[in-house]
């Protein structure tokens, strides 16, 4: 999941959730042909910023088909009510649907019973690997964590000793765990006397969150930063910090960073950084393969497409802002990447999907635009 990126999807530990089975579906899922302006839609898994950014792009993939376009998804983390919103957007009819398959398990049936209606699939940040869904588009997280290390390491000198806190608000999540392990990898590599333990648990209410940073701050009296993993870190690490007058630890979150209201913040100098996992041009390249393959036959590439990332700092938030605030602007800065990387779908499609999250994916290049 954005917090990567799911940064949010720390309510999912509070989610009881029923597996449902389904079987694996063939190499190259093939929609039916449909004429094109027929209708399209992305379910999300909540409503805030990442989710709905992605659907900004994938509504611009769906314009150039003049197809209809309809946003799905719970106002909160809610699997059970985006499976079901999947459901209706497939039985009112759309010939393709985005969305967030999270978590896996749950969503292979509904995938596999759409994809058998000849409804072209495709899956944005997170994926369903046993779903007939063979393609994915997203931001390769452990290099997100490793990126965010190198905005630590300009500020920490040769021959540093000390540590820094990771912190995880749902443990036992690898799309979260991911971007922690990029993130001590590089520090360890590049700052030898730097250790980053296994992260505490904090959580994915906003409350309670900061409350657990309370905690760890207390806990670590002496750590020369702390490191978050989920969008909800954002906010409370620049609120932890700002509320220590003449605290010097390091702050920063490995996603979050596409919500403009919390990375406004970022501008005062709280936070060394934070994570844009590009939504719009998630969303955009996305929209773009199921158009292809619903409209055209295009054969869906197999394997998880890397969509990049930026790092977001004070010296480059108030450009960053403006894609994450105009979908005008992001079109502008990421469609000619996006058409791109589409054209080359077949060839840079890695496979497994899992590298995605693999440690061998640290040195992953971000596309550039």
């Amino acid at each position: 999941m954005s917090k990567s990126s799911l940064a949010v999807a720390a309510a999912a530990a509070a989610i009881a959730v029923t597996a449902l089975s389904g079987c694996a579906g063939p190499a190259g899922q093939q929609g039916a042909k449909a004429a094109a302006g027929q209708p399209l839609a992305m379910v999300g898994l909540y409503n805030n910023p990442y989710p709905n950014n992605i659907a900004a792009g994938a509504k611009a993939a769906a314009e150039e088909d003049n197809s209809p376009f309809t946003q799905y998804g719970p106002a909160g983390l809610d699997p059970n009510k985006a499976i079901s919103d999947f459901q209706n957007a497939v039985a009112s009819g759309a010939k393709g649907v985005l969305v967030m398959a999270y978590p896996g398990d749950l969503w292979a049936a509904p995938i596999n019973r759409a994809a058998d209606q000849g409804v072209s699939v495709a899956m944005a940040d997170v994926y369903s690997e046993k779903s007939k869904a063979i393609t994915e588009v997203g931001a390769p997280k452990v290099a997100m964590g490793a990126a965010l290390a190198e905005e630590y390491i300009k500020q920490i000198p040769e021959g540093t000793t000390g540590v820094i806190i990771p912190g995880l608000c749902v443990a036992g999540l690898r799309v979260l765990e991911a971007p922690l392990d990029g993130f001590r990898m590089r520090m360890e590599e590049k700052r030898p006397g730097i250790k980053v333990p296994d992260p505490e648990v904090t959580a994915g209410d906003p409350a309670a969150n900061f409350a657990a940073w309370q905690r760890i701050a207390a806990k670590y009296p002496d750590a020369l930063g702390f490191v978050g993993a989920c969008d909800v870190d954002l906010p409370n690490l620049i609120k932890l910090k700002e509320s220590q007058p003449g605290a010097k630890y390091l702050t920063g979150t490995a996603s979050g960073g596409d919500d403009p209201t919390a990375v406004k913040a970022i501008s005062r100098g709280a936070l060394v950084g934070a994570v844009t996992q590009r939504s719009w041009l998630q969303g955009y390249v996305g929209m773009k393969l199921i158009a292809n393959n619903a409209f055209r036959g295009e054969k869906m590439p197999e394997g998880w497409i890397n969509t990049g990332f930026d790092i977001v700092t004070k010296d480059n938030v108030d450009s960053i802002m403006k894609f994450l605030t105009d979908p005008a602007a992001a079109k502008a800065e990421y469609q000619t990447l996006g058409e791109k990387l589409v054209a080359d779908a077949q060839k840079i499609a890695h496979k497994p999907m899992t590298y995605q999250n693999d440690v061998a994916s640290i040195n992953e290049p971000t596309p550039a635009p």
